[in-house]
């Protein structure tokens, strides 16, 4: 828990809970899904993605999230077309979030040599060759000049 604030068995929230990471996590999950003005609305609030009632208050928030584990730690939706709720959230690093969607698109960008592309969550080279929609790895390791 932070050291800026402490619940106690009772549910008092003692401190300063603006401080908080979470607490700024919480201000802004709920101003891009309810705050037309906001420049991500388009992403959230404009498709719909709305904030569960329980979550009006950052107390039931936090009791239902916890502390975010570290500072690479973000919320993330499950998800990601569903609402921001105790059962379609936790806390993830970015890699976490973007590896299963973004993974060869995020890793192209390190290597501009045709079928070849870093990949960050394995660490590794993968290098592929794509024939009548069949796709064959040549080479996945550590070694660039192997791939």
């Amino acid at each position: 828990m932070s050291d800026s604030m402490r619940i106690s068995q009772t549910g008092d929230m003692r401190g300063n809970r603006k401080d908080l990471p979470e607490y700024k996590t919480w201000k802004n999950l709920r101003d891009r899904c309810n705050n037309p003005l906001n420049q991500d609305y388009k992403y959230y609030g404009g498709k719909g993605i709305e904030v569960c009632k329980r979550w009006n208050d950052f107390y039931l928030f936090y009791v239902d999230m916890g502390c975010r584990p570290t500072t690479e730690h973000s919320i993330d939706r499950i998800a990601p077309n569903k609402n921001y709720s105790p059962d379609n959230c936790r806390w993830s690093t970015w890699w976490e979030q973007n590896a299963p969607l973004r993974r060869s698109r995020i890793a192209s960008k390190y290597c501009k040599i045709t079928g070849v592309t870093w990949n960050k969550c394995d660490r590794k080279w993968h290098a592929r060759v794509t024939i009548n929609s069949c796709t064959i790895t040549l080479y996945w390791g550590k070694d660039f000049f192997e791939a």
